[in-house]
């Protein structure tokens, strides 16, 4: 399925930025192919990618005394974080890759 189209010329040598805007329907690994036709080179022609998609982001807060009532009332309801809160003086560092 094409997800975006763009036209522009760059001259030999030179480099350029193009911006592809799309948005991703589902989580998970998404592939794709990028094509450029610059003929008469056609070997080099597609690019393919793959990325991840989350469902939502993790955010681990580190508290003082207290965990923040403004930081939990912003992120606390949003399905788009996974929020935890972890005290300062007793970090499990271990779990820093899985929060979840």
């Amino acid at each position: 399925m094409q997800k975006s189209v763009a036209s522009f010329a760059i001259d030999p040598g030179a480099e350029t930025t193009v911006v592809l805007p799309y948005t991703n329907n589902a989580a998970g690994i998404q592939s794709g192919m990028l094509s450029v036709a610059d003929y008469p080179v056609t070997w080099d022609d597609n690019f393919f990618i793959s990325y991840p998609i989350a469902t939502a982001v993790p955010v681990f807060c580190i508290n003082g005394d207290k965990a923040s009532p403004y930081l939990d009332a912003l992120f606390a309801s949003d399905s788009a974080f996974i929020f935890r809160n972890g005290g300062d003086k007793q970090l499990d560092y271990s779990s820093f890759g899985d929060i979840t």
